[in-house]
């Protein structure tokens, strides 16, 4: 009797081993599912705003090249890079001004050089020169 009291108890020890290492590992799979379920979702929102975010850029790009393909496109780029004039048109080219160098002082009198330096004085050193230098 005691040697079927302790095969049962083999038995029981057995039958609760086997089942706390199936619960494991049933919690193992269902942890990993999720797991995966999270970084597959995760995957899926980066891809949407690639997808997105190359929709906007092929749109534009499709809005330029339809634009670059339009003879507006085309006369304006001739002018501006090629040097290209339609018939009838002049060409007017304008020059900006250059600036005055603050230091060339040629050509003008010893009066006129002297208030250009004074000018070029900060405004405190001018007010200094208009009160104590004669």
């Amino acid at each position: 009797m005691t040697k079927s009291y302790a095969t049962q108890n083999l038995a029981a020890y057995i039958f609760l081993i086997a089942g706390i290492i199936a619960t494991l590992y049933l919690l193992f799979i269902f942890s990993n599912a999720v797991w995966n379920s999270q970084r597959k979702e995760k995957l899926y929102a980066e891809f949407y705003t690639d997808i997105n975010r190359l929709e906007e850029e092929n749109k534009k790009l499709s809005e330029r090249y339809s634009f670059q393909k339009t003879d507006e496109y085309v006369d304006k780029y001739a002018k501006a890079n090629l040097s290209k004039v339609n018939p009838g048109e002049k060409v007017i080219i304008l020059q900006e001004a250059k600036e005055k160098d603050p230091f060339d002082f040629s050509g003008l009198t010893s009066k006129e050089i002297e208030l250009e330096k004074l000018k070029i004085r900060p405004i405190r050193e001018q007010w200094w020169a208009f009160f104590f230098e004669t």
